[in-house]
């Protein structure tokens, strides 16, 4: 049985975690705007309670997802190297430049009305990923996967643009310079002691079968390199002839090329 790579297993994930997010089921993006950067910063002090302003994350405790899909579907599936060392990371985001507001209507109330959710809007903002040793090596190098980074705008992209981080530990810190001034290592624990609630965990569980159900079917089906979304309107990487490459639309064939050049037969070939 051929095992998920890590990579495909991250974007499965995240597309499944995100169109089931239940703040934004049913909704479209009407509108997208970007202040003026000119413009001076304030950060609000953080007195060490979340109910401050308006929340961050929502029902999901979005930053200690990641650990939770990820354990749940290794119980899906044997792997080839041994996951229990891994680890959530949190760290503290210190000095973030960039706050993000995302506005939805409520579901009951006036005209108006709407839920509020924010990223960066203070300092010392909590943030986790996912951690684990990379096999085989004695530098005890680790990988480290972060889904849920892009609440911080299009600087919190992966290392080729992509909609998650997915990389060792020491390119993350470093490419979080581009999202806060210092992020400091707060808290590490075991990632199988991570409880998100009965309601998020029942929801995340059917998100992880749905990932494994893709990747059962990825003879017959497949998805988007870029999003993970599947469907029939689907269309295949013209250079890659043995490997089964899908693309949803154009915009996202050009967004996942910095990626997927690096395995496109075609330019393998050459």
């Amino acid at each position: 049985m051929e095992p998920i790579p890590l990579r495909t297993l991250t974007l499965l994930l995240n597309y499944e975690r995100t169109v089931s997010d239940p703040r934004f089921v049913g909704m479209r993006l009407l509108e997208s705007t970007e202040a003026d950067p000119s413009l001076q910063q304030w950060l609000v002090k953080s007195t060490g309670n979340d109910a401050d302003g308006h929340f961050k994350g929502g029902p999901d405790t979005v930053e200690y997802v990641a650990s939770f899909l990820v354990s749940m579907e290794f119980a899906f599936k044997p792997i080839l190297i041994d996951m229990s060392p891994r680890s959530v990371i949190k760290f503290s985001i210190n000095g973030p430049f960039l706050h993000v507001v995302t506005s939805t209507p409520k579901a009951t109330g006036g005209a108006g009305d709407s839920n509020i959710m924010t990223t960066g809007a203070k300092d010392k903002e909590g943030h986790g990923i996912l951690a684990f040793p990379c096999p085989g090596k004695k530098d005890k190098q680790q990988f480290v996967v972060d889904m849920t980074r892009m609440e911080y705008g299009d600087v919190g992209r992966g290392t080729y643009g992509e909609n998650y981080f997915l990389g060792t530990l020491d390119g993350y810190m470093k490419s979080m310079r581009s999202i806060c001034v210092d992020p400091e290592l707060v808290q590490t624990w075991d990632a199988c002691q991570t409880a998100l609630g009965s309601q998020t965990e029942t929801r995340l569980k059917a998100c992880a079968q749905r990932a494994w159900e893709k990747w059962q079917n990825r003879e017959s089906e497949g998805w988007c390199e870029h999003c993970g979304k599947g469907g029939k309107e689907l269309k295949r990487c013209r250079g890659c002839r043995m490997a089964k490459v899908w693309w949803c639309c154009r915009e996202h064939q050009l967004a996942g090329w910095n990626l997927h050049k690096h395995t496109c037969e075609r330019r393998t070939d050459a």
